[in-house]
């Protein structure tokens, strides 16, 4: 669903008028009503329900392809619409994290949020220290820090993928 990107807001044709301007027309019910006469250089688009209900239907179509997995007891979570995938990791370290020594984080990810092709990264684990993040095809991620962080201190870090 393409929605509308041509939107355009009223411009006022200043040599003419600083302000809009209505004219009031009395009606034979003692109601008045009121006319714009204002002078635009550009006239708006009409904005209204059908433009709101449009968008409405697109996010709603959005939030009903998200799938969302957070895993019972650990420090990460997954979503996903269609291939796009993204992984965030926060939390303590529960074991100390050693420099230079590639290990597995935890089991491998549901098939769902595995990736099509193997998926290598630097992500920043905290303040001044990074890490290289691999994501194999079978869903086993491996992190390999750029120096040993302690047990207990948080981080937090997220990888978008496909």
């Amino acid at each position: 669903m393409a929605l509308s990107t041509d939107f355009k807001d009223d411009i006022l044709n200043e040599s003419v008028n600083e302000k809009r301007k209505y004219q009031m027309t009395y009606n034979d019910d003692d109601t008045v009503s009121f006319t714009d006469v204002t002078s635009y250089s550009q006239t708006g688009s009409e904005y209204g329900a059908a433009e709101v209900n449009e968008e409405r239907q697109a996010i709603n179509e959005l939030n009903s392809a998200l799938e969302y997995e957070r895993i019972t007891g650990s420090n990460y979570y997954l979503c996903r619409i269609g291939d796009v995938k993204f992984y965030n990791y926060r939390g303590a370290i529960p074991e100390k994290w050693t420099g230079n020594l590639q290990f597995q984080m935890h089991e491998a990810l549901p098939v769902a949020f595995r990736p099509k092709n193997a998926v290598a990264t630097g992500v920043v684990l905290r303040s001044g220290v990074t890490g290289i993040l691999n994501i194999s095809t079978s869903g086993i991620i491996k992190l390999n820090p750029s120096e040993d962080i302690s047990q207990g201190i948080w981080v937090m870090f997220s990888v978008c993928y496909i």
